[in-house]
């Protein structure tokens, strides 16, 4: 996976499409090793650890109870455009995979979201991949506000943005997420609060109800 990305893919592909290794609770012992997985010539992929509760894997697998090696390219609003189960993300031929094929179509420039235009509200924009490293068939679940609000604070280097605390390579947050948790602009209008720069001797403030 990170031999496609680093290896394969320009600047201007990495740009349209971000991958990122999701490691199921039951496997936080082997984070270290998913993390080794995922590097290349000294690029790493981002790497999250999922919480207790599953959240991200059963939010984007549609609670499907064995999403082992499944992965799913989801877009920049959290929907789901395509889901691979096991059977058809197997990268053992390089150069002849579904997962390579996919992510070179998304990275074209004449690439269109098979959802757009649709009456339901299909998104614009390119797509963003995931792997889970934890088989079984595919979910066509979306990812709701929360659950990427979850994701995005559960990456290491936004962890402490999200008042949470690194542990064994993991992010634990809050079991319940506030506006008022979230300690920069960024981590607050990721989770849609009100942001109040520091002003006058006061700090800044993230306010209001978000997706909470």
């Amino acid at each position: 996976m990170a031999d496609l990305y680093y290896g394969k893919l320009n600047d201007d592909q990495r740009e349209k499409i971000q991958f990122v290794l999701l490691n199921d609770n039951s496997a936080a012992r082997s984070m270290g090793d998913l993390k080794a997985a995922g590097s290349y010539n000294g690029n790493y992929l981002p790497a999250v650890q999922d919480d207790g509760q599953r959240t991200l894997m059963d939010a984007l697998s549609n609670n499907n109870p064995y999403p082992k090696d499944d992965m799913i390219l989801v877009d920049k609003n959290g929907k789901v455009i395509k889901y691979l189960p096991m059977r058809e993300s197997n990268m053992g031929d390089k150069d002849n995979n579904d997962v390579r094929s996919l992510v070179l179509e998304v990275v074209r420039d004449d690439f269109k979201h098979p959802c757009a235009g649709r009456p339901s509200g299909g998104q614009g924009g390119q797509g963003g991949g995931g792997q889970t490293s934890s088989g079984g068939g595919g979910g066509k679940g979306n990812m709701s506000p929360l659950d990427e609000l979850k994701a995005y604070c559960m990456l290491e280097g936004n962890c402490a943005a999200c008042k949470g605390r690194m542990r064994r390579g993991a992010c634990g947050l809050k079991k319940k997420l506030k506006c008022k948790l979230m300690q920069t602009k960024e981590a607050c209008e990721k989770a849609k609060c009100s942001y109040k720069a520091a002003k006058k001797g006061k700090k800044a403030k993230c306010k209001g109800k978000g997706v909470f």
